[in-house]
């Protein structure tokens, strides 16, 4: 059911200036709390080892490097820090003013109390530890993405499978809140964190209490706009918490900024839905069951998680989820796999050019060398040609007519070999004596 009235839409306003810097003011307070008091039973050792408390200067200062701030509530900061020891990441947050007195001590450690009990819950923000330091209470949190507050203002188009996603989370964490008889009371879209591995994480625990001991006092400082229509009348009870998140399922799947007028804020808390919306009509039927009016009729969390749609749309998102992983995996293994591919060519290109070098430094490269006329004084080469063409003595024309034929083709082909010898040689010590000595040889045979 939908009246014809409109709501403002995100997408249509001027961006958000940012957060204002760290402050290093300290206030005191009168009343007297302790130095140093640590309120979560962790095994670990407490104060840290490298923790001094004679410099002066805060256990956050001391062990801890502070990063930059990230929020900032009604009661105190949120800043990301890292720890030294380590170099892990978490989220601290600590109170803006000290103790006023035992009772807003009591009252801002019951936060702690709260937090620690449900801290172990998949869909609640993790409680590692905490602390309070003359006067001032600290909260040391795991490190989330965002808010979806800042998702919702940063993407004007969220799909509707991670509204449902939302849904089914803080529905888990609110189902076991509620099996506790604890009521959170301040379910917003700045208590919504998006963690690491993309749940959605409820946070906060400043407001709430058990059922039956909830001081309406205390709802002033919760957001007016997520407030059920039976708190205005002062009867809290669970179903508060499903009316607040219908307010912020519609707020994120409309892309709407919640009105502060009360006429607007009647209509809403009569279950009317904008006319401006473009919901589908299985969403918009879940949510207008969680705005109820009348909180004796409205759902449960434990009856919502059991709507066939919520289940069906959670599966399907899980399984683009998984695929995307895996796609992811995919590209990261290809990415991979092509660089080692492109490492091994590169050492194979080069192993080839090492030993093709190596092989080819052993070969022996024929080197072709002129011919050079023998290193030997005129004279010498004079004799030589004298002793080659001089005919052999006692060797007349009649005399070689005596001789065998046998013998004179002996002679003649030392001689040609002598003189082949001789035009060959490269760089002998004497190459002119050594032809001498043979032909002198060659003559007396």
């Amino acid at each position: 059911m939908s009246e014809d009235y409109k709501l403002p839409l995100k997408q249509n306003r001027p961006s958000f200036s940012p957060p204002p810097k760290l402050r290093k003011n300290i206030i005191t307070s009168k009343f007297v709390s302790p130095v140093l008091n640590r309120l979560t039973p962790n095994k670990t050792s407490f104060p840290y080892p490298s923790f001094n408390p004679e410099v002066g200067e805060t256990l956050i200062e001391q062990c801890f490097k502070i990063i930059s701030k990230i929020g900032e509530g009604s009661y105190g900061n949120v800043f990301k820090v890292q720890r030294n020891s380590d170099k892990c990441i978490f989220a601290a947050k600590v109170t803006k003013a000290p103790f006023l007195n035992e009772q807003d001590r009591n009252k801002k450690l019951n936060e702690v109390r709260l937090h620690f009990l449900f801290s172990n819950h998949n869909n609640v923000v993790t409680l590692h530890d905490a602390w309070e330091e003359r006067g001032y209470l600290y909260l040391l949190m795991e490190f989330c993405k965002e808010t979806l507050s800042n998702r919702s203002n940063r993407d004007h188009a969220i799909p509707e499978t991670i509204v449902w996603k939302m849904l089914h989370d803080i529905l888990q964490a609110l189902s076991y809140i509620h099996s506790k008889e604890v009521i959170h009371m301040d379910v917003k879209m700045a208590n919504i964190m998006i963690g690491q591995d993309d749940d959605f994480k409820l946070i906060d625990f400043g407001i709430s209490n058990f059922a039956g001991e909830v001081n309406f006092q205390n709802m002033c400082g919760g957001d007016q706009r997520y407030l059920a229509p039976e708190i205005i009348n002062q009867h809290c009870t669970k179903a508060a918490d499903i009316f607040s998140l219908g307010v912020v399922a519609l707020e994120m799947a409309g892309d709407f900024i919640l009105p502060h007028e009360m006429e607007l804020l009647a209509k809403l808390r009569k279950g009317l839905l904008p006319s401006n919306h473009n919901i589908s009509p299985e969403l918009s039927r879940m949510i207008q069951s969680m705005l109820t009016p009348d909180h004796t009729i409205r759902p449960s969390a434990l009856e919502l998680l059991k709507n066939e749609t919520l289940i069906k749309e959670v599966r399907k998102y899980h399984l683009e989820s998984c695929k995307r992983k895996i796609n992811g995996i995919k590209d990261c293994y290809s990415k991979y796999i092509a660089a080692l591919a492109c490492r091994l060519l590169s050492i194979l290109n080069f192993g080839l050019k090492f030993f093709t070098n190596v092989l080819f430094s052993r070969q022996r490269i024929p080197v072709i060398v002129e011919p050079k006329t023998p290193d030997c004084t005129p004279e010498e080469v004079g004799s030589v040609s004298n002793v080659i063409s001089a005919t052999p003595p006692g060797l007349t024309s009649s005399g070689i007519k005596d001789r065998s034929s046998k013998q004179l083709a002996s002679a003649i082909s030392t001689r040609r070999l002598a003189l082949t010898k001789m035009t060959s040689l490269k760089s002998t010590s004497s190459p002119a004596r050594n032809l001498k000595h043979e032909f002198s040889s060659d003559d007396e045979d």
